[in-house]
């Protein structure tokens, strides 16, 4: 089990030490307002969610970095964006390596291949006027005609033609033969999960015009990559009408583009389950339905209590 660390203002700049496990102000902060979010039967808890993401923000320690791939990158992983990350080291004893590395991997490169985005994913993703796509999705997702890193995609690989690149590394880092001792990081928390919490809550608690500051922040760093990434076709110039800043404050339309940016943002990074249960029965069923015909609201919210603890606390009941 890799501990997880937090970078810490006041600190260095790099995580805190002390022990295997640190959790800075940050990272408290940053949960608290993903806690608050959810916990719809707390009074007044988008406004607690909103106050603990801006109070994150006022620390002035954490930033955006230009590129969303260095979040996603081994050489870059410990970056200004980073909030609270589960560390991994490659080839350390005792073991600390990434197994996700391997997991999501297609089978013929070693891995276990168990991670297929879909379809309704992949349409999330907005296009420029011109057809370009929102590079994240490149960036998370391979398919026909875009490499998976530095091997030449190949469809028979997935049963959705489509295949993770989150969390996985090219087999120039981490060949085929360690493949399941990988050394990239998993950022549990990073600045844009943050800055979508604050939006979402401004938007709920009815600042919807307030919520377009920190919206548009993450928009602009994924625009942008055409400014700091020379492998993208047309390196140098934004793609007209790519990923626009957003100006509408109807509190409804918001609600949506809030929600489909959460999903284009943070895909693939395990966050998706819990906002389609956060946003309530009605949009749960709609989408878990399709995939899980007995999907039931009610009961699947729920993780179950695990037998052991059951066996452990005989007071939990039947």
């Amino acid at each position: 089990m890799v501990a997880g660390l937090a970078r810490s203002p006041g600190g260095s700049g790099r995580f805190g030490g002390g022990g295997p496990s640190v959790l800075s102000r940050g990272a408290a902060l940053a949960l608290l307002a993903k806690t608050y979010l959810f916990h719809t039967d707390l009074p007044n808890h988008y406004q607690l969610a909103a106050q603990n993401a801006q109070a994150v923000e006022a620390l002035n320690y954490y930033s955006l970095t230009p590129l969303f791939t260095d979040n996603f990158n081994a050489a870059t992983k410990n970056n200004t964006e980073v909030i609270f990350t589960v560390n991994h080291i490659s080839g350390a004893s005792p073991y600390q390596g990434n197994e996700l590395n391997a997991w999501f991997a297609p089978r013929v490169l070693n891995g276990y291949g168990f991670f297929y985005p879909t379809q309704t994913l992949v349409d999330n993703f907005e296009k420029a006027t011109g057809g370009e796509p929102d590079p994240r999705l490149n960036y998370t997702v391979a398919q026909q005609g875009q490499p998976y890193f530095d091997t030449p995609f190949d469809p028979s690989w997935t049963t959705t033609g489509y295949i993770s690149k989150k969390h996985t590394q090219p087999l120039s880092v981490i060949p085929a033969t360690i493949k399941n001792d990988g050394s990239l990081n998993y950022e549990a928390l990073r600045l844009s999960d943050v800055l979508l919490i604050e939006a979402e809550a401004l938007n709920e608690s009815g600042s919807s015009s307030l919520a377009l500051t920190p919206l548009n922040k993450v928009r602009k760093r994924a625009r942008e990559s055409y400014l700091h990434d020379p492998s993208l076709p047309g390196y140098g110039a934004i793609p007209a009408g790519l990923l626009p800043d957003i100006a509408t404050t109807d509190q409804g339309q918001l609600r949506t583009i809030i929600r489909n940016e959460r999903r284009s943002e943070l895909a693939l990074e395990f966050h998706r389950f819990f906002d389609v249960i956060r946003y309530g029965s009605a949009y749960a069923t709609s989408v878990l339905s399709a995939e899980s015909p007995n999907f039931s609201y009610d009961k699947n919210k729920w993780f179950p209590i695990p037998q052991s603890e059951r066996d452990t606390n005989k007071k939990l009941g039947k």
